[in-house]
């Protein structure tokens, strides 16, 4: 008796857009990434801090991700408010 994993339509739209960001991000900026990298890890003074690396590579996207869903979310606003209206 397997259960079936049921996910509500906004799950799957998390999900989509996670990964389509993150595939963008990951394909096209590659010069981004590597000048965060390169700045993460100082060759002049020998420095090395790769967690700011590895939150720059990983929170930039995450910020686009979270102005999708905002900007989403204030066109499925406005869109009920304009519904009430008429």
């Amino acid at each position: 008796m397997s259960g079936k994993l049921k996910l509500s339509p906004f799950t799957i739209y998390l999900i989509v857009i996670v990964i389509a960001v993150y595939a963008i991000w990951f394909i096209f900026f590659q010069d981004v990434i590597q000048f965060i990298l390169e700045n993460a890890i100082s060759t002049d003074t020998g420095e090395r801090d790769p967690f700011t690396g590895l939150i720059g590579i990983f929170f930039l996207p995450g910020l686009g991700v979270l102005a999708i869903l905002g900007i989403t979310a204030l066109i499925l606003f406005l869109r009920e408010k304009i519904k009430e209206k008429n």
